[in-house]
């Protein structure tokens, strides 16, 4: 299935195309549930990274987090080897949008 991908502040948004239709793709929460959304929110647990509702419910708890760090892709001074600081480490920018879209497809409910 082919698919267009919507990477918003808070909320990543997937959609599918299907004979003309373009539905919105649900993501399943570790509770199960699905969501219309999955959020763009990254955090540090246990010195490893984790991200949308997993991350989300890390940073209610208190972990350390970058919420809206697609902001920092618009800055005109970020280019491939642009750091941001989470938890204490540094991170490369491109590493962390990467794995988060790894975790979204990771996240998106089969449909069989």
């Amino acid at each position: 299935m082919r698919i267009g991908i919507d990477m918003g502040t808070t909320r990543t948004i997937a959609a599918g195309v299907d004979r003309g239709n373009y539905p919105v793709l649900s993501f399943t929460d570790p509770d199960g549930d699905e969501h219309a959304h999955f959020p763009s929110v990254i955090a540090e647990v246990d010195g490893r990274l984790v991200h949308g509702f997993e991350a989300e419910r890390a940073a209610r708890a208190g972990a350390p987090h970058l919420r809206s760090f697609k902001r920092s892709l618009g800055d005109p001074d970020t280019h491939p080897g642009t750091t941001v600081r989470l938890g204490g480490r540094e991170h490369l920018l491109l590493d962390l949008v990467t794995a988060s879209g790894f975790s979204r497809e990771h996240g998106l409910a089969r449909r069989g």
